[in-house]
């Protein structure tokens, strides 16, 4: 299931129910910028849903910023 995240509240209401249960989940987005590396807003919006994520102890793994030519993950580069 892909979502259009413009807040985390979108994603937490829209997942199924099945996916949330696993308790760990990684985002993943195309950005429409054409660069590889996460903008501010993907990283403001990876730390909320972190913070979100804790009140319902569903861990964010990762946020990959995804690319024709590869991809950035934020966990990797310490960003969340």
């Amino acid at each position: 299931m892909v979502i259009p995240l413009y807040h985390c509240t979108s994603y937490f209401k829209k997942k199924p129910k099945a996916s949330i249960l696993a308790g760990n989940y990684i985002c993943a987005n195309i950005p429409p910028y054409g660069n590889p590396h996460p903008s501010n807003a993907d990283i403001q919006l990876s730390r909320k849903l972190k913070q979100a994520g804790k009140l319902l102890d569903i861990n964010l793994l990762d946020h990959l910023i995804l690319m024709p030519g590869g991809y950035t993950s934020m966990a990797d580069e310490g960003l969340i």
